[in-house]
Order: structure tokens, then C-alpha cells, then sequence
């Protein structure tokens, strides 16, 4: 089915994933035009999409980025990726310091997160004027380091929650929701000051706690992280 050329100017967003979905929203609850394709509509409707884009956005994954502009010719100074780990001269990074859910969020979600780019990238201000968030720059050289950082702090601990919540279910019959207070206070503290939010046997140094709790799980998945995250703390603090 031929769809019609819209005579305005609009946004593409390119894409189906969560990062899409979520950028669709928050161009929604903004009141913005945009225009989405996905790899199952026509190419040539995404060629009708480019004649009328102001910027094109890549909401697709890191390893196919570069192929797929430069498959369709996609010109770098209309182009955004929001991949946190890539810097390509091909187009500019916009990576959102947030996680995206299944489910969608409310405006002020959207509104409060961050965007971080390398120094050769754009400014918010001139992709898209309409978005007030902050946006930080960082060093070119340094995308791996910043994404890593990312996935340590958010992947990486969600993983190990959603281990804990598993074993106090089944292995302590302890409801999942009873460590919601706890999760929470601990969230307080290091947006309250994050040097003194750390508590428990290494700031303490108790050593016969931490041979107690190693040995209670040494036939654990998370002995090995334990043991990891002591050596993070006491090389840092040596």
C-alpha cells in the first residue's frame, strides 16, 4: 500500500525495539511529528520518510548501525544514533542515561533523564530544540568506559537483585516486597550523599562476618561477585 508523502517537516525514528517504543511516547506526550519505520515496511516508503525528516534517529543495535547508514546513504549531519558504547564520524551519539522497560513512562520520566555524547556530537539544542533535558559530553575515546560503567551500575546490579530476590522467595520464604524498603533506603542514601552510603562488614572491617558470609556461599553463583566486590572496596580504600 502506497502511503502518501507528508509536505512538513517531521523526525524518523528508526526502529521497533524498547528505545524506540519508549522515544515514540515521549514524542507523543511532547506534542512532536515524527515519522517510524521498522525493517518490515518498504524501503521505499523509508526513502519517502528521509525526503521529509529533519533528523533521523537509529533506535536499532549497535553492530548493525554503521551498515545500515551507510547502506542507505543516510547523510551524517541529519543522522543520531543512541548507542552509548559507538562514536562514528558517520553520525552523531545521543545515548539516554536511563533504562527502558517493557512498560512506558510517564512525562516527567522522560523529561528528567540525561543524554550523554561524545564532544564531536551535536547538542541537544540543535537535534531536537524541543527537549529540555540535560545532555553531559564526554571524551572521544571514552564511549566503552562510559557504557561500561552503565552496564555495571544498571544492568549489573538489577542481575544481582533479581538473584536475591529469587533466593529469600525461595530459599528464606521471605516475600520479595519485604526488601523493598530496604532497596529504597539504600537509593536515599547514595543520592544523599553517596561517599557514606556504603555500610556493613567492609567499611566495619569484620573480618569474622566476612569469612561467614563467604562460606555461606561458596557453593553459590555469588560467591565469586561477594568476593569481587570486597576487593573493589579494600583496593579503593587502601
Amino acid at each position: 500500500m502506497n502511503r502518501q508523502v507528508p509536505t512538513k517537516k517531521y523526525y524518523l525514528l528508526i526502529g521497533r525495539g524498547r528505545l524506540a517504543r519508549h522515544f515514540a511516547h515521549y514524542f507523543d506526550l511532547k506534542n512532536i511529528p515524527y515519522l517510524q519505520w521498522t525493517r518490515s515496511d518498504s524501503k521505499e516508503d523509508l526513502q519517502k520518510f528521509l525526503t521529509v525528516s529533519e533528523k533521523i534517529f537509529l533506535a536499532i543495535s549497535d553492530d548493525a548501525l554503521e551498515n545500515f547508514i551507510l547502506e542507505h546513504s543516510l547523510p551524517a549531519d541529519k543522522t543520531i544514533h543512541f548507542s552509548g558504547s559507538l562514536s562514528t564520524p558517520l553520525a552523531s551519539q545521543l545515548h539516554p542515561l536511563m533504562t527502558f522497560s517493557d512498560e512506558l513512562y510517564a512525562l516527567e520520566t522522560y523529561e528528567a533523564m540525561c543524554f550523554v555524547s561524545t564532544q564531536n556530537s551535536l547538542s541537544l539544542e540543535n537535534i531536537i530544540p524541543e527537549l529540555l533535558n540535560r545532555q553531559y559530553f564526554i571524551p572521544e575515546g571514552k564511549e566503552a568506559f562510559y557504557h561500561a560503567l552503565c552496564v555495571l551500575s544498571g544492568n549489573g546490579t538489577t542481575l544481582l537483585w533479581q538473584t536475591v530476590l529469587e533466593q529469600f522467595e525461595k530459599t528464606l520464604s521471605i516475600p520479595p516486597h519485604a526488601l523493598w524498603p530496604y532497596l529504597e533506603q539504600i537509593i536515599f542514601n547514595l543520592q544523599k550523599n553517596p561517599q557514606t552510603a556504603l555500610t556493613g562488614p567492609w567499611v566495619r572491617n569484620d573480618q569474622k562476618t566476612i569469612q561467614k558470609n563467604e562460606f555461606a556461599l561458596k557453593s553459590s553463583s555469588l560467591a565469586s561477585l561477594y568476593h569481587s566486590f570486597q576487593g573493589v572496596y579494600y583496593e579503593d580504600h587502601s
